[in-house]
């Protein structure tokens, strides 16, 4: 699990480095960050359920919770939503919110999805 949140946490430093352009007071590398993170935790949710009980293979451990865990930010997606609220850009704020829950549970439920149907 160690080893799979490292490379998670590089993973995301890396998209943050992509995002990178100063211009802008959305959030799109967590955003980007979180809703990526449910659909290909949706994906392999849905390739290992054929199988077995995910939650101790040892595939999941690496990937879903260490891989997986690593890479999204939550904590990230909170503060950068009080920076927003507090910056005053409140269309950000809903689109940001509702943007990443409701875009992140529909990734992650169509990743489950396909991957069970391969």
């Amino acid at each position: 699990m160690a080893a799979g949140g490292g490379l998670g946490a590089v993973l995301r430093y890396l998209l943050s480095l992509f995002f990178q352009n100063g211009k802008s007071t959305f959030p799109y590398a967590t955003f980007t960050t979180n809703v990526l993170g449910c659909l290909c935790l949706g994906i392999l949710a849905g390739f290992l359920l054929k199988s077995d009980n995910i939650s101790n293979n040892p595939l999941f451990l690496l990937l879903g919770i260490g891989l997986l865990g690593g890479f999204t930010t939550f904590s990230s997606f909170s503060l950068d939503s009080i920076k927003l609220i507090q910056g005053g850009n409140t269309i950000q704020f809903f689109v940001y919110v509702i943007g990443t829950n409701v875009i992140g549970i529909t990734l992650g439920y169509l990743g489950l999805k396909f991957a069970s149907n391969i």
